[in-house]
């Protein structure tokens, strides 16, 4: 009787860990929709912070770190409760950023653009990526002004002034 009764309880505690792998797996989902949904529009970190909170912007920026990270294989991993440290300094020092931002340079420092890994990743090597692709946002941002402001000046250029009567008091 007592060999059954830890069977049915091994097969009590196998179910539960399956229900909470299903919903884990759910939330997951979930949080990859609400990732990809985010990234597609125009609204910066600190605006979506105003919308659905800093503590899920900061699971979702972990979450985007966690997927970068499972693409190297080295040595030197960030850890689960790494993740939410980065995510909270990131958003301190880039809350102009989008998420489609962090994903990008995620993405761009994984192919080796801003530098090598040299057998791991850690907030200094992310930190360096988020500089540099900053650095790359900016002057991409003045190069769109310039630009822009060379466009304003070929347009006046084209414009007749118009000549007013002089005013004699």
């Amino acid at each position: 009787m007592e060999n059954k009764l830890t069977t049915k309880e091994q097969s009590i505690s196998l179910y539960q860990m399956l229900i909470n792998s299903y919903n884990n797996s759910r939330l997951l989902t979930a949080r990859q929709n609400a990732i990809a949904r985010l990234s597609t529009t125009k609204q910066n970190i600190g605006e979506i912070i105003r919308i659905n909170g800093e503590l899920e912007v900061k699971r979702m920026i972990s979450h985007i770190l966690v997927e970068a990270s499972q693409q190297l294989n080295i040595g030197k991993n960030i850890t689960a409760e790494q993740t939410i440290k980065i995510a909270e300094q990131l958003i301190v020092k880039y809350p102009y950023f989008r998420l489609s931002d962090f994903k990008a340079l995620l993405s761009e420092g994984l192919t080796g653009r801003y530098g090598t890994t040299y057998d791991r990743l850690d907030i200094q090597i992310i930190f360096e990526w988020a500089k540099k692709y900053d650095e790359e946002l900016h002057e991409a941002v003045l190069d769109e002004r310039e630009k822009e402001h060379k466009n304003n000046i070929s347009l006046t250029k084209n414009i007749h002034p118009v000549l007013l009567p002089d005013r004699k008091s």
